[in-house]
């Protein structure tokens, strides 16, 4: 009888980290994180390190015994945050190669042609690091993930309620957002597969710009037609300061992000389903990843597959 093959989450208290390690341990994998400051609500069967991804004393704890190693640390919100990501992308290639790991799965986002933002530049960067070491490690690649706990969901939440909105020039740039679901659905399926290697694309069945997206967005949320001002000296920086000051994202993680909108965030490498099964009824329609990612209910869905987030939490109170 084959042996349960372990896991170990690197940035399992980020939004995608915290679904994919409820994910794998409903699968039965056995699953140790790696957090510096590890959230209450893990489910009971999680093994837990305090450290730091950046400390090969916390990594070598983590990945002893693991199988697949899942790498979703960025590090947005410190000052330097791409050479940081590179040395942790070095020191977990390195650690991996050392515990015997035969999977490296992580999670960046797409490779726009030429220039590039600094955060989407960074992310690449990791990818390379870590498809360049021993172990096996493969890269998807996400445009906008769509989910509960998102950075960038809860941007275009914000905007979309907004009576009037400023249009800047990048907001005509275009992307595919992939539901939470499907994201998930693929890192859980790199478990059971053969060793992976290469970049692949997670993508969304639907392309749209980043204006379009948030007119979606209030629609799905019930809000009436806002009024889009042309604003050509709007900038990321000053978007970033808005947001700073009226949304929890803080100005130094919606900066970066904002950044990236100055291009177009389009599959440019092979899909994931060319190496693992697609999700059972295919991806999830834009309007159900928001509807899901919203908390709206799913009622008289267009077509595409519904989704249920289903969150559990895990308790030592009695029945009474």
């Amino acid at each position: 009888m084959a042996r349960t093959r372990r896991c170990a989450v690197l940035g399992a208290t980020g939004f995608v980290g915290r679904a994919l390690t409820a994910d794998l341990v409903a699968a039965g994998y056995p699953v140790h994180v790696l957090a510096r400051s590890p959230p209450h609500d893990l489910p009971a069967a999680v093994t837990v390190t305090r450290g730091d991804a950046a400390d090969p004393g916390s990594l070598a704890e983590v990945f002893a015994g693991a199988d697949v190693v899942f790498h979703l640390v960025h590090s947005l919100r410190e000052p330097g945050f791409a050479g940081r990501d590179r040395v942790i992308a070095e020191r977990v290639a390195s650690a991996a190669a050392e515990a015997g790991v035969r999977q490296l799965v992580y999670l960046g986002g797409p490779r726009p042609a030429g220039e590039t933002s600094a955060h989407l530049a960074s992310r690449s960067e990791v990818a390379e690091v870590l498809l360049d070491g021993p172990v096996p490690a493969v890269a998807f690649q996400a445009s906008m993930i769509l989910g509960r706990g998102s950075a960038g969901l809860e941007l275009l939440a914000r905007t979309a309620r907004l009576p009037v909105r400023p249009r800047p020039g990048w907001t005509t740039r275009r992307s595919r957002p992939v539901a939470l679901a499907d994201v998930r659905h693929y890192l859980a399926a790199a478990v059971e597969s053969a060793p992976l290697r290469g970049r692949y694309d997670v993508s969304g069945p639907e392309e749209i710009s980043y204006h379009d997206l948030v007119r979606r967005c209030a629609r799905v949320l019930g809000r009436p037609a806002a009024l889009a001002v042309p604003a050509p000296l709007w900038s990321h920086r000053a978007a970033a300061l808005v947001a700073g000051l009226t949304s929890p994202v803080p100005a130094a993680v919606a900066a970066p992000l904002f950044g990236s909108l100055d291009h177009d965030l389009l599959p440019a490498d092979a899909p994931a389903e060319t190496v693992l099964p697609p999700p059972p009824g295919g991806p999830v329609s834009l309007d159900n990843a928001l509807r899901a990612a919203l908390g709206v209910p799913v009622s008289a869905a267009p077509a595409g597959r519904a989704y249920v987030d289903d969150q559990v939490r895990a308790s030592d109170a009695g029945p009474d």
